[in-house]
């Protein structure tokens, strides 16, 4: 597989996992997401409407009950004709965020390995079509395909115009592991955010870009990503939003375009997740 510095401008809607499975370079994504209670219903709902068929959630993002509302009504009225057209992403475990007496985060120590194993399980029982990786790095990656019976589908990781995460892009695709860009627009509403970060919507080159498109500053940054040939899950419960963002199949960016995106790539990522840091198997303490 090319590393993704080479490839085409011409995006398939599809990524093609390692097990054949056709998966959408553009699902919903539902990570803190605000708008009040049915909000995440009624955007997964819209989303299917206008053609979306991947949702990205998580048991700790506390809205899988709407989204899991919202895809049932679309199989209800008949928009989706088959559970298997809509692909369902979703992590954790059923305890959260548990502290000591000392308001300290308490850790488990489970081999990345052995946790490994059991999804393959899952897989083997039919509860998993396909599973994948989420916030490793390089050196954790090897581990996972030293010793898997079933390769990772997938790697879910922050990639923004600020943060390309370049090199771990290059070494997933060239192992045939597709890659996946949580916070594609750099979140700009993040709780993570101390305020002296920059805006992509503020940014001049990715203005000018745009206005010469005719697109938004949003549409732009997406496809530059999908361009990389990286899958992406931007989210909002926004109705307009949710259409633009889906709406990057009928342009394209040339190659001077995007080395004028690629010069925002200097900043470090917004995602640090301090309160792990502590932890025998936190990620972000190698390079990638």
């Amino acid at each position: 597989m090319q590393v993704e510095q080479k490839m085409s401008v011409d995006i398939a809607q599809f990524a093609v996992l390692p097990n054949g499975t056709n998966y959408p370079v553009i699902g919903l994504g539902t990570h803190n997401v605000t708008g009040g209670p049915g909000s995440v219903r009624d955007a997964v709902k819209y989303a299917i409407d206008i053609g979306y068929r991947s949702v990205d959630c998580a048991h700790a993002y506390l809205n899988e009950k709407e989204v899991g509302d919202g895809i049932q009504a679309k199989l209800d009225d008949g928009t989706i004709k088959d559970k298997k057209e809509i692909f369902i992403t979703t992590k954790d475990g059923d305890d959260l965020f548990p502290k000591d007496k000392n308001d300290q985060f308490m850790f488990e120590n489970h081999d990345i390995v052995d946790t490994w194993k059991g999804m393959e399980e899952l897989v083997d029982a039919g509860m998993a079509e396909n599973i994948g990786l989420s916030n490793f790095n390089k050196t954790q990656i090897e581990r996972i395909l030293h010793s898997a019976r079933i390769k990772p589908c997938n790697l879910q990781v922050e990639i923004h115009p600020y943060f390309s995460n370049r090199k771990l892009v290059d070494f997933c695709l060239s192992k045939g592991i597709t890659v996946t860009a949580y916070a594609p627009l750099a979140n700009p509403d993040s709780p993570l955010r101390t305020g002296k970060e920059p805006s992509i919507f503020d940014e001049p080159v990715l203005k000018d870009i745009a206005q010469k498109k005719g697109k938004t500053i949003a549409q732009v940054v997406l496809r530059f990503i999908l361009q990389r040939n990286i899958i992406v899950i931007p989210k909002s419960v926004t109705p307009s939003r949710i259409k633009d963002n889906f709406d990057v199949f009928r342009f394209s960016l040339s190659p001077d375009e995007m080395e004028q995106i690629w010069t925002l790539d200097k900043y470090p990522r917004i995602f640090i997740e301090k309160w792990a840091s502590g932890h025998q198997e936190y990620p972000f303490h190698a390079e990638f």
